[in-house]
């Protein structure tokens, strides 16, 4: 008969042995304290931030630079898209690193089709009519990827 919260327990006691063996490892020497400080340091420091309240403020600040960088990144894929799409010159700086991220990446992450519109088609509820979008289909205004010359082939995975 197994134990309801087997699994569970087995889980914790996992955590708890990895903790003993970093903690172990670091008081021998075999890691390096400043890239992997012992395990009661970082849980001294994490209740010293809980207690003077300096936890959140620091949670905060870094979840503000992770969304301000994914903000900035976005503006300037899209500018950068739309431009390139609009302007041979715009085009023939980003290829480079077009050149340079197309082995790097999915076939599927690059977006065949890009449109710009004023506004997309929303239901009540302000969410995107993504099917009347796509009834549209390509419009004039559309710029298309492989029409710009830019081919994307499907690699196959251990060259299978």
């Amino acid at each position: 008969m197994r134990l309801p919260g087997a699994p569970r327990l087995v889980g914790f006691l996992l955590i708890g042995v990895l903790a003993l063996v970093w903690e172990l490892a670091g008081r021998t020497g075999l890691l390096n304290s400043f890239y992997f400080p012992q395990v009661h340091r970082i849980a001294a420091r994490l209740f010293t931030a809980v207690a003077d309240g300096r936890l959140p403020a620091a949670i905060a600040i870094s979840l503000l630079r992770g969304f301000t960088g994914y903000a900035i990144a976005i503006g300037l894929g899209v500018t950068l898209g739309v431009l390139a799409g609009y302007h041979r010159f715009v085009y023939n700086l980003i290829e480079p690193l077009v050149e340079f991220l197309r082995p790097r990446l999915a076939h599927f992450m690059i977006p065949r089709y890009v449109r710009v519109t004023a506004e997309l088609p929303k239901t009540p509820t302000q969410k995107a009519e993504k099917h009347r979008l796509r009834a549209e289909g390509v419009t004039p205004d559309t710029w298309d990827r492989e029409a710009a010359g830019i081919r994307v082939r499907r690699e196959k995975i251990g060259g299978v």
